[in-house]
């Protein structure tokens, strides 16, 4: 994890003057809507099922929020060097589960998200199972750290999205509503960019999509043939 104190000096090159607290504050900001816009950050977490256990907390994100969950596999656990059999989870709409209608326990099939940081599995699992998700993360509110991947790639983008803020701020002597403007654009544009990278999981080139092979045992695969987790 980078620290916010690594995108100081983006945003003190243009806006001088500006008190800690409300540099640190404007920089997580411009960080988290980044990330909820563009789903750019994301963690694989993996978690071991407990029968008759349906939600979990997704706890590997220190010093980050899951946003939501991006998709996942269910497998069962084997003594090696047998492996388990892998089978992709569906999501469904965390509000379609319905809890009345009743489905007795076995290895779930569903998967829902519900803020914050729960994974919700469908049925209930009746053993113990290997579930392996993908979940976009924010930094946490009031952090002071910020994903790695923001510094690397979107440094100049984060420090526009945190001086659009401090120039709105109408009582500060570097208020600037024209830069703000400006700041603005740049900032969308930034995630803009990254959320096109992301939706296209980070593959370059035409991705040709295949049907999921749902009555085969080929189960690991996803909508594309390289996009599955490994």
């Amino acid at each position: 994890m980078a620290s916010v104190e690594d995108f100081y000096s983006e945003v003190r090159r243009s806006a001088r003057g500006i008190p800690e607290p409300m540099l640190r504050d404007a920089i997580v900001r411009a960080a988290r809507i980044f990330c909820r816009e563009s789903w750019y950050v994301r963690r694989y977490v993996l978690i071991t099922t407990v029968a008759g256990q349906s939600n979990y907390e997704i706890t590997d994100t220190q010093n980050e929020d899951a946003i939501n969950v991006l998709r996942g596999q269910v497998q069962d656990i084997a003594t090696p060097p047998n492996i388990g059999e892998i089978r992709p989870l569906l999501s469904v709409e965390t509000a379609r589960i319905n809890p009345n209608l009743y489905i007795n326990p076995s290895k779930p099939r569903w998967y829902g998200y519900a803020p914050v940081n729960t994974l919700i599995l469908y049925p209930t699992p009746d053993n113990a199972y290997m579930v392996t998700v993908v979940v976009p993360v924010q930094p946490v509110k009031g952090g002071t750290y910020i994903p790695d991947e923001l510094l690397q790639d979107y440094e100049d983008t984060i420090g526009q999205g945190a001086l659009m803020w401090l120039y709105r701020m109408r009582t500060a002597e570097w208020f600037d509503p024209n830069e703000a403007a400006r700041c603005e654009m740049e900032f969308n544009r930034g995630w803009t960019k990254a959320k096109t990278i992301a939706l296209r999981d980070f593959k370059v080139g035409i991705q040709r999509a295949n049907a999921v092979n749902i009555t085969g045992r080929n189960w690991l695969y996803w909508n594309t043939n390289s996009d599955r987790i490994r």
